[in-house]
C-alpha cells in the first residue's frame, strides 16, 4: 500500500492510464451508510448463515444493486477483505452470536502497537525503512 496516498482510486486510475472515462466503461460505484451495512450483515447471516465483515457487506450491497439494475446479470462475485472478528463490535450485535476469533488474529490483538510519525514524502519513508532494516 502506498502510505503516502492510501486511496484505492489513485491505483485504479493508474490501471486505466489516468482516464476516468476508460474506468467508467468497466466500473460503477455505489455508497452505503452504516445502517445499510449492518442490515446487510444481518440479512446475509439470516439467509445464508454466512458472516460478513463490514467491507464484504458493502461489496455484497454493491453487487445486489447492480444485479437489481441489470436483470440480465444472474450471477456475480463480491470479495471479502477482512475476517468478521476484526469487527466484532459491529458484527456480533447484528447476528446475535459470538464470532470466533482465529488464533492468528487473536495474537495480533495482544501485541503492542508501534507507530512512527513521519511525513507523507516518499524519500522520508524510504530513509526510515533503510535506517531500520539495513
Amino acid at each position: 500500500m502506498d502510505v503516502g496516498d492510501p486511496s484505492n482510486f489513485a491505483r485504479m486510475l493508474d490501471m486505466y492510464d489516468n482516464s476516468c472515462r476508460k474506468m467508467r466503461e468497466d466500473l460503477c460505484g455505489n455508497s452505503f451508510d452504516d445502517d445499510q451495512t449492518r442490515a446487510a450483515i444481518k440479512s446475509v447471516y439470516e439467509r445464508y448463515g454466512y458472516i460478513l465483515d463490514p467491507h464484504g457487506a458493502v461489496g455484497y450491497l454493491g453487487l445486489f444493486n447492480m444485479m437489481n439494475e441489470h436483470p440480465e446479470i444472474d450471477i456475480g462475485i463480491f470479495l471479502e477483505t477482512a475476517h468478521p472478528a476484526k469487527f466484532i463490535g459491529v458484527v456480533e450485535p447484528e447476528i446475535y452470536i459470538k464470532v470466533t476469533v482465529p488464533d492468528r488474529l487473536a495474537e495480533c490483538f495482544t501485541r503492542r502497537k508501534i507507530s512512527e510519525s513521519m511525513s507523507n514524502k516518499y524519500k522520508d519513508l524510504k530513509e526510515f525503512l533503510f535506517s531500520k532494516y539495513r
